[in-house]
């Protein structure tokens, strides 16, 4: 059955809502010694292409390890500084020539990247409850208070991990329930696989949900494979038709076929009601 332009623009309109929410509340600068590490390996990649961090842009970054090379590097997740890579030229393009206002433009563009990732995660919050059969106030209202009434909005203004590894985590869980029901489950388990790898080189502590995605994606598999060969999947499945010596036989045609009840003349003449009757047995001393 097609999806109502209702339940596919609902998501949407979350989606934009939010992400000009968030650009409107924008802090435009870093909090944290850790969003400055990780700014710092976005600038060493453009710079230099290496996520190494030198001396020159060390500054107020923390948390620094040595590698074997001799180069200090970050111990947090590579895929944000990569994804905030365009935004950083962009801003830094915006800045002009002079350096303090192509430093200012550019940490202000980099600090944007979370909104939209924070407004992904609340329509597709809202589109999972859509198809779980929620009404569209009840899923608006999931998704919205998601986006504005959590830590969501204030991890939003910032350039940790965080909202990154929601949003992986999430499409994870999301895809793995829609494996189960969907007409193409192989690739919904290519984008579980391609949600965990990522989530890996977005934030390491965030791979403490693997075995629960694990776990989940194998009971899909099996689903998966269960529908394939019949009707469901599940207890509450139908089961499905034996195969093999104790199967159900089938019902045999020909002259060897059970038969078939007759109407006609030659039907079984329905038994008489009334004074032709044949008499009830007795019950009691008389009785046979």
């Amino acid at each position: 059955m097609p999806r109502k332009p209702r339940t596919l623009s609902m998501p949407w309109a979350i989606f934009w809502l939010l992400s000009g929410f968030y650009l409107l509340t924008l802090s435009g600068h870093t909090y944290s010694p850790d969003e400055e590490t990780m700014l710092a390996v976005t600038r060493s990649l453009l710079a230099r292409g290496e996520v190494a961090v030198v001396a020159e842009e060390v500054g107020s970054v923390a948390a620094l390890r040595p590698g074997r090379d001799g180069g200090r590097y970050a111990p947090y997740g590579l895929l944000p500084s990569l994804l905030a890579l365009p935004l950083h030229g962009l801003g830094a393009m915006l800045g002009g020539s002079e350096a303090a206002a192509r430093d200012y433009a550019s940490r202000f563009a980099v600090t944007a990247l979370n909104g939209p990732l924070t407004a992904a995660t609340a329509a597709l919050l809202a589109a999972w409850a859509l198809r779980l059969g929620a009404t569209h106030e009840w899923a608006l209202l999931l998704g919205l208070s998601y986006g504005l009434a959590t830590f969501a909005w204030p991890y939003a203004r910032t350039f940790f991990s965080e909202p990154l590894a929601a949003l992986l985590i999430l499409v994870a869980a999301e895809r793995t329930h829609a494996a189960v029901t969907s007409l193409h489950p192989r690739r919904d388990l290519l984008l579980v696989g391609g949600a965990v790898g990522l989530l890996l080189t977005t934030r390491l502590a965030a791979g403490v949900v693997l075995p629960v995605l694990g776990v989940a994606a194998l009971v899909a598999s099996w689903c998966v494979a269960q529908r394939q060969q019949s009707s469901g999947c599940g207890p509450l499945a139908e089961p499905a038709k034996a195969n093999g010596p104790l199967a159900e036989p089938a019902k045999a045609n020909g002259p060897l076929a059970e038969p078939v009840e007759a109407n006609g003349p030659l039907a079984e003449p329905a038994k008489a009601n009334g004074p032709l009757a044949e008499p009830a047995k007795a019950n009691g001393p008389l009785a046979e």
